[in-house]
């Protein structure tokens, strides 16, 4: 009896909580672009550093080789133009800890993250620009080797085993968070007292639109700038309304939206008309003309 009254109890709050967790995951998705194209360095190297950056977890750069301590050693990467890299991993190598670092120089640099999680993307808090990225950290030790020294006794030469010392990276991946996507549009085609809404499609990039208005063709000007997805027009005088909006972030904005119209054009008064006794069902009726009407609908009803 008991297991029969807590299993739909149990359902019916498990069951909505995954739903909204499925949902939110989805809606505040952040798009994000890989890095590619750009040029890659390193402190030492005994493989090529490029392979870090050659979307092959197979290959890996690896650094000189220290004996007997460890030293710092980094790989870097350098793109075309600044970037705002907010997402990155490590994905695995010979590394047991390392500070992300950004510069736009290559000489001055500033930690932007610290971390030792191999083969985790990783989300960072960053909301500048930089040219140069790297990741810098101690060599560990790899194994040992046999090397020959010479003693002032017979047999005058020994090995020694001596610990060695490297770093490597098989893939070092770095995003930037893209700017958001072209918004769209919604308002109504025609207004007839110059009060409406004007909206838009929420973005997760973004966070902030900027709404622009021209009258009749003429010049633009901005009437909303914010983090809203709809704002409320009033006091458009009769004629045509032109908008368009861009969506912005840290990274830059997005092209603007296609343009809508929103035609205000206030109703025709109501017509005058006469009426006058008429006993053999035939007759005219009329009304005055109307200025700014383009038809007119005459309705009857009987008794």
């Amino acid at each position: 009896m008991k297991k029969s009254i807590l299993l739909p109890l149990i359902l019916m709050f498990v069951i909505p909580l995954l739903f909204i967790i499925g949902t939110d995951q989805t809606a505040f998705a952040l798009t994000y672009t890989k890095l590619t194209g750009g040029t890659a360095t390193a402190s030492s190297s005994s493989t090529s550093p490029a392979l870090a950056f050659d979307s092959n977890t197979n290959t890996a750069w690896t650094s000189s080789v220290n004996y007997n301590n460890s030293v710092d050693q980094n790989i870097r990467y350098q793109v075309s133009s600044p970037k705002i890299v907010t997402k990155y991993k490590v994905a695995s190598g010979s590394i047991s800890g390392w500070s992300l670092q950004g510069s736009n120089n290559g000489s001055s640099w500033t930690v932007l993250h610290t971390s030792s999680q191999l083969g985790q993307e990783i989300t960072i808090s960053n909301t500048t620009a930089y040219t140069y990225y790297r990741i810098t950290g101690s060599s560990v030790l790899t194994g040992y080797m046999q090397l020959p020294m010479q003693v002032p006794y017979p047999p005058y030469q020994i090995l020694v085993q001596v610990p060695i010392y490297m770093m490597s990276v098989s893939e070092l991946e770095l995003w930037a968070q893209s700017p958001p996507a072209t918004p769209t549009l919604a308002g109504p085609a025609t207004d007839a007292d110059g009060t409406y809404a004007i909206s838009w499609g929420a973005d997760p990039d973004a966070t902030s639109y900027q709404l622009e208005e021209n009258y009749n063709g003429g010049s633009w000007s901005t009437v909303y700038n914010s983090s809203g997805t709809s704002t409320s027009l009033t006091g458009r005088s009769p004629g045509t309304w032109n908008y368009r909006l861009k969506a912005t972030n840290s990274v830059g904005s997005s092209a603007y939206s296609a343009t809508i119209t929103v035609l205000v054009a206030p109703l025709p008064p109501t017509p005058a008309g006469a009426a006058s006794p008429n006993y053999t069902g035939s007759y005219t009726i009329s009304w005055n003309t109307v200025t700014g009407a383009s038809s007119y609908q005459l309705q009857e009803n009987i008794n």
